[in-house]
This record gives C-alpha cells, structure tokens and sequence, in this order.
C-alpha cells in the first residue's frame, strides 16, 4: 500500500476550530490528500494519521481509490495531543504530548493494526516543553514547536532532539520572535509558521544554527490567507499545503492553500493569489 507523504497532519494542525474527531472534517482532508496522492500513483491508497487534543486515541484514516475512507482507532497516553508523524521505513509514530511537555513514540503501527492489536509505547522524550503544537522530522532530528504563553514565560521557541536508535537526546533549543504553530522540515531547512499572520518563516541550514536566538532566513506573505497555522511540502513537487482558520470570530472561515511552484513563486517574499474560492475542496490557488 502507498503511503502518502503527509502523515505528520492531524486534525489539530489543520483545524483548529475542530475540537475532535468530526467526520466531515476528516472527509475533507481525506479529499485534499486524495487529490495530491492520485499525482504520485494511479493505484494508490493513502493513510494518514490524526490527533487528538481532547481523547487518548490516534485515528487512522485510509482513503481509496473509489473515494471511500476505512478507520480505525488505537490508544495513545495523551488525552492532549497535537502534532504527529508516522515513518514509514520504520513503521513507528511520533506524537506531541500536551499534557506533560513530552514526545512519544510507538512502534510496530501498521503491522500491530493488520493483526487487530494496538500499537505499544516503545519510548519517551523529556519534558522539554511546555504548550507544544507541531512536530516535524528530518532524518534522525526530531523539531518541536514551542507556542509561547505563561506557563513557558511566553517563550516561542524550536527544541530540536536527536531520535537515532528510538530514543530521544535533546540536541539544541532555539528561541524565535515571533508565535509558532505548524512546523516542517525538509532535509537541513525548516519551515515554521508564523501563526496570527498569513506569513511563513523559512530557515535555511537550521541544524547547523548555533544554540540562542534565531532569525529566518526569509519571510513569505500568502496574499488572502488569514493566520495560517498548518503546513507540509512536498519537495518533489514543489508543492506547498497552507491552512488557513480564519478570524477567531468566525467558526466557518477556514481555507486550505496548495501552492503551486512554492520556491518560484515566494522568490520576492509575496506569493499573490489569483484565485480563491469558498469550498475547501476548490482551494487549490494559482499564482501569477
């Protein structure tokens, strides 16, 4: 079965409005990675997992090629979790703990699943955090968003550990200026979102940064997002994913971006949209 390259969303970094696990909701998500799976195989099944910030349970939707969607649940120890990532080549899966400012890690996924048996808790980060949102992972290098509030001196920062061999060694901590939520790496760059903006912070060689405080490399403004919060990229397509909540006031107002020629199209730090329609499913937008 294909596994799309999209497992670290959750329903928490693409919706945030959403509260738990809605049907509807996971539909559309299902439809957006449908769509980008079907241009990497013809054949293909895609699954992706999600999070939840409100019940001890992972969800694993499938989606196929008739567009109908199979899932399953299996425990997790958060009640509070957010970001999420599964790795295919060694069928394990990271997950953001909330609760107590911790990663954790379960093993043996798919095949528990295909056996009826729920995965088990192979290890633990440290509390190294505290209000985490997204998790991003690049080779053995695991990155943790932290969102600044009270209770960690409303300090935004990047907690980055080395995860070889299924354990977790804190590696480096980097503090930012600016509020963070969704978070991805690809290879030595990451990319963060700056959240209550409609911009992205790109940093380049971030693993090679010394320890303190950072500045992007470069800032991308997305003409008719609101405040983005989710992100992914898929760099054999250039293809950028963006969500969009919308005001705060609003329960409706949320968007998802796919963005064509992202690194063409964000050269100057303002990526223009020439089009932009209210169904979620008909948010792919163009740029001129």
């Amino acid at each position: 079965m294909y596994q799309c390259n999209l497992t670290s969303l959750g329903t928490t970094s693409l919706f945030p409005k959403v509260k738990n696990f809605l049907l509807e909701t996971v539909k559309s998500i299902a439809l957006l990675l449908f769509v980008f799976c079907y241009t990497n195989s013809a054949t293909a099944q895609s699954t992706f997992y999600v999070s939840s910030n409100t019940q001890p349970s992972i969800g694993v939707f499938t989606t196929n090629m008739d567009g109908s969607i199979t899932n399953t649940t299996f425990p997790s120890i958060a009640s509070d979790a957010d970001g999420i990532f599964y790795d295919e080549l060694t069928d394990q899966l990271y997950q953001l703990n909330r609760e107590n400012g911790t990663v954790s890690l379960y093993q043996n996924i798919q095949a528990s699943l295909a056996t009826g048996n729920s995965p088990s808790l192979l290890s633990m980060s440290a509390a190294e955090f505290s209000n985490g949102r997204e998790i991003a992972v690049s080779r053995n290098r695991l990155v943790v968003a932290q969102d600044a509030n009270e209770a960690n001196g409303n300090q935004n920062r990047l907690i980055v550990f080395d995860i070889s061999n299924g354990g977790f060694q804190l590696m480096n901590r980097y503090d930012v200026d600016f509020n963070l939520w969704g978070i991805h790496a690809d290879g030595e760059t990451l990319y963060a979102v700056e959240d209550n903006s409609n911009r992205v912070a790109v940093f380049e060689n971030f693993f090679l940064l010394p320890y303190g405080k950072i500045t992007p490399t470069q800032l991308i403004s997305v003409d008719g997002l609101v405040r983005t919060h989710g992100l992914t990229y898929a760099p054999e397509q250039d293809l950028m994913i963006l969500t969009d909540v919308g005001a705060a006031s609003s329960p409706d107002d949320g968007a998802v971006f796919v963005i064509n020629n992202f690194k063409a199209a964000a050269m100057d730090g303002n990526i223009n949209i020439t089009y932009r329609d209210t169904q979620l499913a008909q948010r792919f937008v163009k740029v001129r």
